[in-house]
Order: structure tokens, then C-alpha cells, then sequence
């Protein structure tokens, strides 16, 4: 209600002139009151626009970063979403309490607190922890925990600002109808569960593809009792992820990446158990060709024996024989696992593809 009160103790020729002036200030402070002022479904619009368009910045990295399977390659859209949360925290802190109330601004200025921070601070270490995640099981576990922490916070924090936004519409007889917003969140949290599924499958797979880049480590130095140390505990391990594979049940009966997985897992149980062993032969029989023939070139040319000879050229002809069996085995090997994990990377991509909506 705007009220003006016209003062009547003037003199009888000004007293019109003045009246008028006071009607006239009064009518324009009126329209000015009426086009600056907001509603509450305006206010409400103006904190949820901006909402909005944070979401749709952070729904748009994660869901890069999933598909893109590297914190790193996604950089530049983290810089993107960073840009958006400093834009839009300078819009927000803009805007005036609404019947002297702030509650709602003021959580979402802390949930743009809280978004930047994470975006700057954890997905930075985890880039850092990314690029060493491959050096044992615990760092690739501590990988992915970081990212599910990651995107808990952020989730938190969106759900503080929900809970304001259905307290400010409630308080102000505003009906909130399911729209962009709710889609939004919904594919936020659909992109989370779909990742933190497929990151519990890559554990079980690296648990084991550690063990085997061990072992095909060792084997290429020759070390024999490591290669046979690495070669149990790939069986073992291999074995631990198969049996847990029959624990988790299919994405929403999508069961294209536990079939992926078990095809590599049961190619490393038959590497392991029956692959290698065969291929260690070639160790074996480099090192008795290399002492016959020490002892064959130790000696005075002429005073080699008959059965010295004879024992020169029967290892050498084993030694050559192993040698294109260890070849022809490691090809074999090579090939495999190069079908096997194109198959799998192809499953993880249809997988996303499927399972987290675009928009």
C-alpha cells in the first residue's frame, strides 16, 4: 500500500500548484513501485534459472567424463563450469531478500560455494590421482573413491538448494510443476549411479589386469620366480572377481558389461593356468642351450666331442623350437586380449550411451 498525504497549510494561490505536483509525485513513485518490484513466482524463477543452468554445466562434464573415461580430457569443460559458477554467484549475490528474507539466495550462494570448490580443489587432485592410478589396486581404488565423494558433495549441495525452493514456494502459495529442473536432477543422478556401477566392475577388472601386466612384466625380463608369483596371484584374483561377478546383478537388466568383464576374467584364468606354464619352457630351454654352448665355445677348436656336438645342436634345435612356440603363443595371447578389451570398451560405451539420458 502506497499512501501520500497532500500538506493543506499553504497560501490559497499556491495551494492548487502544489496539490497537483504531490498527485503527480505520487502516481509516478506508484508505477515506479509496481514495474521494479517482484513476485514471488519472479524471485523464485530468478534463484531456479540460474540453478538450472549450473546443473546443466555439471551434468555436461560428468557425463564427459564418463565417456571420456579421463578426468584430464574433460579439463576444459571443468574450466567451463567454473566460469558458470562465478558468473552466476555474481548474479545471485545481486539480488535483494525477498520480503527481508534470504534464505533461499543464501543457499545457493553455499551450494555455488560448494560446487566450486569441488570442481576446483577434488576433481583437481583427482586428475592428479588419475594420472597414478595405475601403479597398484589401492591407488585406483582411492580414484575412484574420490570421484564418488566428488560427486556426493555436489549432490548434497543440490539437494540443500531443492529443499529451500520447495520451502520458498510453499511459504508463498507458489505450485511447483515437474519440469526442466526435475529432469535435471534426475539425470544427474542417474549419470552418478550408472558411473559408480561401471567403476565397480573396473575395480574387479584392474584388480586383476594389475596382476597380469605384472606378470607379462616379469616375463619379459625372464624373471621366472616372479612371473610364477604374479601368475598365481592373477589366478587368484581372477578367480575372486569371477565369483563376485555372480553376486551383482545386471544395470536394470543390462548385463552387456558383466558378460564383457567375465570373457577377460575367464581369459585370465586360462592364461595363467594353462598359457604360461607352456610358454616358460622357452626359459628353460634358453638356459641349457646357453651352458652347452659356454662349454662348447670354453674349449680349443678340434677338442669338441662327437657327443658334445650332439648335445650343441639337439638344444639348439629345442631352443629354436621354443622360440617360435613362445612367439607363436604370445601372439596368440596378444591378439585375444586386444579382442577382449576392444569388446569391453565397446560394452562400456554402449553401456553409457544406454543407461545416461542426454538431457
Amino acid at each position: 500500500m502506497i499512501s501520500c498525504v497532500i500538506l493543506l497549510n499553504l497560501n490559497k494561490n499556491n495551494r492548487m500548484k502544489h496539490s497537483m505536483k504531490y498527485v503527480v509525485l505520487c502516481l509516478l513513485f506508484f508505477i515506479y513501485s509496481t514495474a521494479f518490484s517482484q513476485t514471488a513466482v519472479e524471485y523464485l524463477n530468478s534463484m531456479t534459472m540460474e540453478f538450472g543452468t549450473i546443473k546443466n554445466g555439471y551434468f555436461e562434464y560428468i557425463n564427459q567424463v564418463a565417456h571420456g573415461k579421463s578426468a584430464k580430457k574433460a579439463e576444459t569443460k571443468r574450466q567451463e563450469v567454473l566460469t558458470i559458477l562465478k558468473t552466476s554467484k555474481s548474479k545471485i549475490s545481486k539480488i535483494k531478500a525477498f520480503n527481508g528474507k534470504t534464505t533461499l539466495r543464501d543457499s545457493l550462494i553455499s551450494y555455488l560455494d560448494l560446487s566450486y570448490n569441488v570442481m576446483t580443489n577434488d576433481y583437481s587432485k583427482i586428475m592428479d590421482m588419475e594420472a597414478i592410478s595405475e601403479q597398484s589396486y589401492d591407488m585406483m581404488e582411492a580414484y575412484v573413491t574420490a570421484q564418488e565423494i566428488a560427486n556426493q558433495k555436489i549432490n548434497k549441495g543440490s539437494e540443500m538448494v531443492n529443499t529451500q525452493i520447495a520451502a520458498f514456494a510453499a511459504e508463498n502459495n507458489i505450485t511447483m510443476n515437474a519440469g526442466a529442473d526435475d529432469s535435471r536432477d534426475k539425470v544427474i543422478k542417474i549419470a552418478n549411479s550408472v558411473m559408480k556401477f561401471q567403476s565397480n566392475l573396473n575395480l574387479l577388472l584392474f584388480k586383476s589386469s594389475f596382476q597380469e601386466q605384472q606378470m607379462i612384466a616379469a616375463l619379459s625380463a625372464g624373471n621366472i620366480s616372479l612371473v610364477q608369483q604374479s601368475r598365481t596371484a592373477l589366478i587368484q584374483a581372477s578367480r575372486e572377481g569371477l565369483k563376485s561377478l555372480d553376486t551383482i546383478p545386471s544395470y536394470k537388466g543390462d548385463g552387456t558389461l558383466e558378460v564383457a568383464l567375465r570373457n577377460i576374467l575367464n581369459f585370465y584364468q586360462d592364461e595363467a593356468t594353462n598359457q604360461i606354464p607352456g610358454m616358460l619352457d622357452f626359459f628353460l630351454a634358453k638356459e641349457n642351450f646357453e651352458k652347452i654352448k659356454k662349454v662348447v665355445d670354453s674349449k680349443p677348436k678340434g677338442s669338441v666331442t662327437k657327443e658334445e656336438v650332439d648335445q650343441y645342436n639337439a638344444a639348439l634345435g629345442k631352443y629354436n623350437e621354443s622360440i617360435n612356440a613362445y612367439n607363436t603363443k604370445n601372439n596368440t595371447l596378444n591378439a585375444k586380449r586386444t579382442q577382449l578389451f576392444n569388446e569391453w570398451n565397446a560394452a562400456g560405451d554402449a553401456f553409457l550411451d544406454k543407461q545416461i539420458p542426454k538431457k
